[in-house]
């Protein structure tokens, strides 16, 4: 585990981040602990070509987004810039905003049922597709670009990401990709309590590199075939060893919100808010958080962006963040949901789970990772099943997900887990049935 940089304000730093993580705690009702929180992004290309949707321009993102804005009550401008290019737009269950490489991502607030997911998805659909089919644009529903390398993509105006791409970009290309190719899809979910919390964090840290599988939705990088599985994995993982992958410390007993907060305080900021309003942020680079605040413990938005900072696997941000999954079509990514929420809301599932956890370690995960990236569903993970005391493979472990999170769901939310069970079944993941229209090259069946 990290320690955090020692000054006068560390301990009340450490404090407050602890206190916020814990807002989140809900108790354990069965009423209040059951949030899914949904963050679906899209890649955006020109119908026909595939070609990169750019922020500016006629036809642009921005364009995009101002047809869209008549349909939101809210809009949403970089920080400390008067009329300032449109970012995004609000409503009350959902929220749309941009992310590095004009992505459009739609964050559903928290629903206790999968169809709710659906709907409020659908709400979104139902007022963005006209707009693009208007403006010959289309959503591929892909975790990576289909055709465009990251080189040739240009960031959206706001500052954040200006600051992230020439702080992560002197640490690997890899980043690059990552901001302004991929497209994820993230589940956030409720916990109980301190020690409920850690224990999904370590438990959806443990199955990750499955997730990775049964998501697997990149069958093209920087516009050519792939030569390996968990595309967005190899990404994450090169992009900044201090601030992603999995956090340090999460698989030692003890681990706990102060822990957390030490990862947090003992890593590079890159950016933080300014205190000038004209000014809108600084650029830190290197300098350590807890370094950053020594003298002047974090406000709440200061606490808020921190947490934004970090992007390991999974995350805490008040709630639990599971981030493995690549950005996926309607159907399947609504069986992901029933997925997540079948495993963390049981507790004979999550007990199943600590079996895995227990076997795992900070080497342990990027392990499975590896085996995962060159044998797929036939890779020999480093854990022992405890019947049989012989290796468990990928396919084994991702056939338990499936048949733990059915036993846990009703009738109607199994029926929503059933297309992923069936890919999952069939040993494949979305990248090997997708077909590819905008360049030569193998491809299977649409899904």
């Amino acid at each position: 585990m990290r320690t955090a940089p020692k000054n006068q304000s560390t301990d009340e730093n450490r404090a407050r981040i602890v206190s916020r993580l814990a807002t989140g705690e809900k108790g354990h009702s069965l009423d209040a602990i059951c949030g899914l929180g949904v963050e679906l992004e899209h890649v955006v290309v020109h119908q026909g070509s595939g070609a990169a949707v750019p922020y500016a321009g006629p036809q642009g993102v921005c364009e995009l987004l101002e047809r869209l804005s008549p349909l939101y009550p809210g809009e949403l401008r970089e920080l400390g810039v008067p009329n300032g290019s449109l970012l995004g737009l609000t409503d009350t269950g959902h929220t749309v905003t941009l992310e590095p490489g004009s992505q459009i991502e739609i964050s559903a607030a928290p629903m206790r049922r999968v169809a709710q997911v659906e709907a409020e998805y659908q709400l979104f659909r139902d007022r963005i597709d006209p707009l693009l089919t208007e403006m010959d644009v289309e959503f591929p529903m892909l975790g990576f670009h289909p055709t465009t390398a990251a080189r040739d993509i240009t960031l959206i105006p706001k500052f954040r990401y200006r600051c992230m791409g020439d702080y992560l970009g002197a640490i690997s290309y890899l980043s690059q990709g990552m901001m302004r190719t991929s497209a994820s899809l993230q589940v956030s979910i409720d916990y109980a309590d301190e020690a409920d919390a850690i224990r999904k964090l370590r438990d959806a840290s443990a199955i990750g590199p499955l997730l990775y599988l049964i998501t697997d939705n990149s069958p093209v990088y920087d516009g050519v075939w792939r030569n390996n599985r968990l595309v967005r994995s190899m990404l994450w993982d090169a992009c900044d060893p201090d601030r992603c992958m999995v956090v340090p410390g999460t698989f030692e007993p003890g681990f706990s919100f102060a822990s957390y907060a030490d990862y947090m305080l003992s890593t590079p900021a890159i950016l933080v808010p300014s205190t000038s309003e004209k000014i809108g942020w600084r650029y830190t680079a290197e300098e350590p958080i807890g370094s950053i605040y020594a003298e002047n413990p974090m406000e709440p938005a200061e606490l808020e962006h921190a947490l934004s900072m970090f992007f390991p696997d999974v995350r805490l941000k008040g709630y639990v963040e599971i981030r493995q999954a690549d950005a996926l079509p309607l159907t399947l990514m609504l069986g992901y949901v029933a997925l997540i929420k079948g495993l963390f809301y049981d507790e004979d599932n999550l007990v199943w789970m600590d079996s895995i956890a227990s076997q795992c370690n900070e080497q342990t995960v990027p392990a499975m990772k590896s085996a995962i990236t060159r044998d797929g569903y036939d890779a020999i993970l480093p854990l022992v099943d405890a019947s049989t005391e012989k290796p468990l493979t990928a396919a084994q472990v991702a056939d338990a997900l499936v048949a733990h999170a059915q036993t846990a769901l009703d009738g109607e939310e199994r029926a929503y887990l059933e297309p992923l069970a069936h890919l999952i079944a069939q040993r494949r993941s979305p990248a090997d049935v997708w077909h590819n229209p905008y360049i030569q090259g193998p491809h299977g069946a649409h899904l």
